[in-house]
Order: structure tokens, then sequence, then C-alpha cells
């Protein structure tokens, strides 16, 4: 599946699962926007440690080359942590999803 068709797959997810449980509220659907707007970063920051890895190369002041943790990996781990705390606030767990036999979305 493409990332774009991905990203919308995730969102609609979301969105039905908070439908499915009665709590579709604007607030919560502004949570899941949130939670969409971290999906991104997600996928930026992934996609810096394909293309760098988790270490890269700086210069010190004296022009020498030394090792460094990407800082993406850093990011990437708040990230995540932001985007389970987002669905634990919209009480999504992998234990509470509520499927339907006429489920369209698929992962």
């Amino acid at each position: 599946m493409e990332k774009a068709a991905l990203r919308k797959a995730v969102e609609t997810s979301l969105l039905n699962q908070l439908e499915r449980k009665g709590t579709d509220t604007p607030a919560l659907s502004n949570l899941v926007e949130d939670y969409m707007s971290f999906w991104d970063k997600k996928e930026e920051l992934n996609n810096d440690l394909q293309a760098r890895g988790t270490v890269i190369t700086e210069y010190n002041f004296k022009g020498e080359p030394i090792l460094k943790e990407n800082p993406s990996l850093k990011s990437m781990i708040m990230v995540n942590k932001q985007m389970l705390a987002i669905l634990k606030e919209l009480r999504l767990t992998a234990d509470r999803i509520i499927s339907t036999e006429d489920d369209d979305v698929e992962l």
C-alpha cells in the first residue's frame, strides 16, 4: 500500500473506531488530526533514518569528523510516545478495537 493510501486508511480507521464507540466528537476528531500530524512527522523521521542511518558524521570546530547519534532517532522515540499517548486518550487500544463484518478499511 502506498504511503498516501496508508495514511488515509489509518485516519479513516481511527475515525471509524470513534464513531463505533459513539465518541466521534469534534474534540476527539481533532485529536485524530493531531495523531495524523505526528504520523506525518514519524514518516519524515523514518525516511531520514533510512537515508542517513542511526549514526551520522558531523565535524567539530577543528573540522575533524566525529560520529554522533542521528537526532532523528531520539525524535522518533518522542513522536511514537506522543502518538501512543493520543491513542490512550482516545481509548483506542488493540484490545478495544471494535470490528464489523463490513469494514472497508484494511491495513
